[in-house]
């Protein structure tokens, strides 16, 4: 008996599934899964930096929105102490 035949103390097969395949489907499976994951940090780091991105654009957009409030108001402070 190999140490491959032999199970582990957990009872598996101490070989693993990659051990199994020949190079060539090992290397294709390994490369599904290398794109599987690289697909999976990608769509995570897009939905993070458009999530950020709108929070971005919500808080500068109130920030504008208060700042022409402002001036507007000392616009019409000062019309109307010119009028009145």
């Amino acid at each position: 008996m190999t140490s491959g035949d032999i199970a582990g103390e957990t009872g598996r097969p101490a070989g693993g599934f990659m051990r199994r395949l020949s190079g060539s489907a090992a290397s294709y499976a390994g490369s599904r899964l290398f794109r599987k994951y690289v697909t999976l940090f990608v769509a995570v780091v897009c939905v993070a930096l458009l999530t950020n991105g709108l929070f971005e654009i919500a808080f500068s957009y109130q920030e504008n929105k208060q700042a022409l409030t402002r001036i507007q108001r000392e616009q019409a402070e000062a019309a109307a102490a010119k009028i009145g």
